[in-house]
C-alpha cells in the first residue's frame, strides 16, 4: 500500500496510475497528495465514495470534456447526446465536444444547445476516412 511518505516521492508533475481494486493506495494520503499539488494527477480504477471522489467532482466542475463519441454512430455507444447533456450538467461541468465518425455534428449540436442553453456544447470534426483523411 502507498501512503503518504511514498507518495511525496513523486516528482511533483506526475500522475500516479493504478489499476488495482481497492487497498493498494491509502486514499486519504492520496487526496492529501493531490491537494497540496504533489502528484499532478490521478487515476483509480476504483474509488471508494469519499474525500477522493468529492476532490473528483470539485476538478470537473466547470471543465469542458474535449472528445466524447455519443448515440447514434458507427460504434455502439452508451448515452446520446441529450444524456451525455443531462449527466454533464448534473455534474457541474460546462460542456462537451460530441464527435462522430460518419458524419457533422452541427444539427444535433444545435438541439443540444436548445435543450440546454446553459452548456456549452460543440461539435468536433474526426479527421478519418470519410473527411478524406487516409
Amino acid at each position: 500500500m502507498y501512503w503518504t511518505k511514498e507518495l511525496t516521492c513523486f516528482k511533483k508533475n506526475s500522475i500516479l496510475v493504478c489499476t488495482s481494486h481497492g487497498g493498494a493506495i491509502d486514499e486519504d494520503a492520496l487526496y492529501e497528495a493531490l491537494k497540496r499539488e504533489q502528484l499532478s494527477g490521478a487515476a483509480k480504477e476504483y474509488t471508494e465514495e469519499g474525500r477522493i471522489m468529492r476532490l473528483g467532482q470539485e476538478i470537473l466542475q466547470g471543465a469542458i470534456d474535449l472528445h466524447v463519441h455519443a448515440a447514434p454512430d458507427v460504434i455502439r455507444r452508451q448515452n446520446t447526446d441529450l444524456e451525455l447533456a443531462h449527466i454533464y450538467a448534473n455534474a457541474g461541468m460546462a460542456g462537451f465536444v460530441s464527435k462522430a465518425h460518419h458524419g457533422d455534428m452541427t444539427a444535433r449540436v444545435a438541439i443540444i444547445r436548445k435543450m440546454n442553453p446553459t452548456l456549452k456544447v460543440f461539435g468536433g470534426v474526426t479527421l478519418n476516412k470519410y473527411y478524406g483523411r487516409n
